[in-house]
């Protein structure tokens, strides 16, 4: 038979039992609260970041057609046997068209230099030009250099990548 004071024991228990889980309930949606909240707030910074880089590459993808055409009023330009004919953007590159002159200097030569540190050849080429670097860096464009022999005809095409570019930057 129960007795008053176990039943009391047996209610006092259940109230407890079911503050406890009340508890731990509320605790784990104050926990999933905050946690959505930082997960909300990391994806606005995240969101920000993106906006912010993908301003910055935006406003180097308009202002790269100006700088082309600025560099192509000075070409054709030559020096010690290549002469640097034209320059355009293409599927995210930046392109230099360049004919050797093989009298002068050797085809083979020069394009193994260029290919085994193409970035280096980026960077002097384009050494009185810093902004044109900058802006292909932010527009996360590639380099390509198809290179012409001016007497046999043969062509090399050597190409840095964007990533590439990016990494020396850093």
């Amino acid at each position: 038979m129960l007795t008053f004071s176990a039943w009391g024991n047996y209610r006092r228990e259940k109230v407890i039992t079911e503050r406890e889980k009340q508890e731990i309930s509320s605790q784990k949606d104050e926990k999933q609260e905050i946690s959505s909240q930082k997960d909300e707030n990391e994806g606005k910074a995240i969101q920000e970041d993106m906006v912010e880089l993908n301003n910055d590459v935006i406003e180097a993808r308009k202002v790269l057609p100006e700088l082309v055409e600025f560099l192509k009023q000075g070409l054709p330009a030559t020096r010690e046997g290549m002469s640097w004919t034209d320059v355009e953007i293409d599927n995210n590159a930046l392109i230099y068209h360049i004919t050797i002159d093989e009298n002068v200097i050797n085809f083979n030569e020069v394009t193994k230099y260029v290919e085994s540190d193409g970035l280096d050849f980026f960077q002097s080429i384009n050494a009185n030009n810093p902004q044109l670097i900058k802006k292909v860096r932010l527009a996360k464009y590639n380099f390509s250099v198809e290179f012409k022999g001016r007497n046999s005809g043969r062509t090399k095409w050597v190409t840095v990548l964007a990533d590439e570019i990016q990494k020396a930057s850093n």
